[in-house]
């Protein structure tokens, strides 16, 4: 027997890796389905941690449904997995209780407390709580929601997130790289923040970086060449393509401060005890954030300029999380073997 993970994005690959090594350690079988979701950021990631997909769904189709339900007729897995708040993700859910096939959840339980902010997140991850069977909660307070939310107590698991087994897989392995001082890292993707927000980030880097401070921007795939058209020649800001993880994690390590408006970002940055500037205006992360180390700034550019400006170069008050250990993935693993009966 084996279980099947869908894996639609980059995020997704990177948490689940650690999950998936786990499985082979032991001698269980992993099949990976993915889907077309980030068609262009997946296959670099999966190349980087070793996977190759056995099956794929989606083709030309944002929303596979019925591919993934035939995929999971072809693969007939134990259990179905799914990682976070992704479309994919939700897809695969739905395909699953469909299939009448067990769903587990790996970091469940993560609430923003809106259904609009993020949308259509929010959405996602409640709906995949309804329908999991096994809920992997990265936090005491994931579980709690979910167990408000009317999960069975002994369907929901403390587990810690696999995102810091990944980081720290690479970390014990990788050098650190030369990167200019005085650095300031920073991702934007988030649909919410196009237009007029998108700007007005862009602005506040421009700031900081005429300011003194070296900015390196890692654009995503969806920011087009006249969303960036302003940040042309500004000096000391780098616009840079989509790096592997270990680059990233490297970049991250060297610099004095990280804006950025993605939730795994902002975990990396906990994990690496960098200080950060959350570009967005409400998270399902609130336990890694610290006044004055790592906050919520939304997009104005003189708030992010002022806070930037405090923060860069902070020292971390965080302390030491039992669960951020880089054994996640072993202990989501051993929770699936024990469940579905597919380890040796």
């Amino acid at each position: 027997m084996s279980c099947l993970f869908i894996v639609g994005t980059r995020p997704e690959a990177i948490k689940l890796a650690p999950v998936i090594a786990a499985l082979d350690r032991c001698g269980g079988k992993a099949q990976i389905c993915t889907t077309g979701q980030h068609r262009d950021l997946l296959p670099p990631i999966l190349q980087e941690y070793g996977l190759e997909a056995d099956h794929h769904a989606g083709g030309d189709n944002d929303y596979p449904l019925a591919a993934l339900q035939t995929v999971i007729r072809q693969a007939q897995p134990a259990a179905l997995v799914v990682q976070g708040d992704t479309r994919s993700a939700f897809l695969g859910a739905v395909a699953a209780r469909l299939e009448s096939v067990p769903l587990a959840h790996v970091e469940a339980g993560l609430r923003s407390g809106s259904a609009l902010d993020p949308f259509p997140e929010e959405i996602f991850r409640i709906g995949i709580g309804r329908l999991a069977d096994l809920h992997f909660a990265p936090t005491a307070a994931a579980r709690e929601h979910l167990l408000t939310a009317g999960a069975a107590v002994g369907s929901v698991h403390v587990t810690g997130n696999p995102v810091y087994d990944a980081a720290l897989s690479i970390l014990q392995v990788e050098p650190r790289i030369a990167v200019p001082t005085r650095s300031i890292l920073m991702t934007v993707h988030r649909a919410e923040n196009g237009g007029a927000r998108l700007q007005q980030i862009y602005a506040a880097a421009s700031d900081l970086a005429r300011a003194g401070r070296r900015v390196i921007y890692i654009r995503h795939p969806r920011i087009t060449d006249a969303d960036i058209s302003g940040l042309v020649g500004v000096p000391g800001l780098a616009v840079l393509p989509p790096q592997r993880h270990r680059d990233f994690l490297r970049l991250m390590t060297a610099a004095d401060l990280v804006l950025t408006d993605s939730g795994g970002v902002h975990e990396e940055a906990a994990y690496l005890r960098r200080p950060s500037l959350i570009l967005r205006d409400r998270t399902e992360r609130p336990e890694l954030l610290v006044p004055g180390f790592s906050e919520l700034v939304g997009a104005e550019t003189a708030r992010i300029v002022t806070r930037a400006r405090t923060l860069l170069g902070a020292s971390s008050p965080l302390a030491e999380e039992p669960l951020r250990d880089g054994r996640a993935g072993e202990r989501i693993a051993a929770i699936l073997a024990e469940n579905f009966s597919i380890c040796r």
